[in-house]
């Protein structure tokens, strides 16, 4: 049996105009194969300027976005990343990773960007997986 664990690394990166406070939940346990949700929320109101996007981490400073979401619902999930095809982004700005494998140990950011209010974001940390 293999376990995903998700850790929280705090990472508030507010903008000169203002600051937005984006949390995550500290750990996330998966078994391998099974679905991982990662819930994101902020301190922002929502407005038609904020934009949430999920992106991961795939080395040498290189994110790529997996998936974005406004608050009227557009949205969507990109392709030719780590998790296209097994990922999608709630209304309530979750990001649900399925069939989790160990390729998926790779640090994933929740960017929120409110307009005035400036630029947040967390990133979770990957962890070991034990061998099965």
């Amino acid at each position: 049996m293999c376990i995903l664990m998700f850790w929280l690394n705090s990472k508030d990166t507010p903008m000169s105009s203002g600051a937005v406070t984006v949390t995550v939940t500290p750990e996330v346990e998966v078994l391998m194969g099974a679905a991982a949700s990662l819930p994101c929320t902020f301190n922002a109101a929502p407005s038609s300027a904020t934009v949430v996007e999920w992106f991961v981490d795939v080395g040498q400073g290189v994110r790529e976005r997996v998936a974005y979401q406004t608050p009227n619902g557009a949205g969507g999930t990109d392709e030719g990343t780590p998790l296209s095809g097994r990922v999608t982004m709630g209304q309530d700005f979750t990001l649900t990773i399925a069939n989790v494998q160990p390729k998926d140990q790779l640090p994933l950011v929740c960017q929120v960007s409110a307009g005035l209010a400036g630029v947040g974001e967390k990133t979770h940390p990957p962890q070991s997986l034990p061998r099965s």
